[in-house]
């Protein structure tokens, strides 16, 4: 289109002020001239604040006119993460990263701890275990020792049985 106004219908480039402009621009190109993310680009063209077609397919075409007006009036952020988005704050979080800290030594501390209760726990167990197995060592001691004097084990009698 802007090929036609400027006499150029058979070139896909146009001059203005010295500048190659193209006829259209696909989403990515326009982004990339602008030195901005295509979904910034995007965001634009949605909230209007820059002219485009969509077309069948759902991607869009920029006019290069059009794109050379948006870039005439928009000024990029000088800081942010990224070429053309905006800069953001710096928060100062010492606060929080010393609360956190906090937090992970406490943390560590109560690990540490519950690992010796634990440790600790284990051991009662196998001297439980221990202590049952003698036990049970000593009973079935005393019952062979009374079925050798031909008594009958005491919860025979009990029963009634013996």
């Amino acid at each position: 289109m802007l090929g036609i106004l400027l006499g150029q219908a058979n070139s896909d480039f146009a001059h203005m002020n010295g500048v190659s402009i193209m006829a259209t621009y696909t989403l990515g190109q326009a982004a990339k001239r602008l030195g901005l993310s295509k979904p910034t680009v995007s965001s634009k063209i949605k909230k209007g604040i820059i002219s485009a077609e969509k077309i069948q397919d759902g991607s869009y075409r920029i006019d290069g006119a059009e794109l050379a007006r948006f870039e005439a009036s928009y000024t990029k952020p000088e800081t942010g993460k990224r070429p053309g988005e905006a800069p953001t704050a710096k928060r100062d979080n010492s606060a929080e990263l010393q609360i956190a800290k906090a937090e992970l030594a406490s943390a560590r501390l109560r690990i540490e701890e519950l690992t010796e209760d634990r440790d600790q726990l284990r051991k009662d167990l196998d001297k439980t275990r221990e202590r049952l197995d003698h036990l049970q060592d000593q009973l079935a001691a005393l019952a062979q020792a009374s079925v050798a004097r031909g008594q009958g084990a005491w919860w025979q009698k009990l029963l009634g049985k013996g």
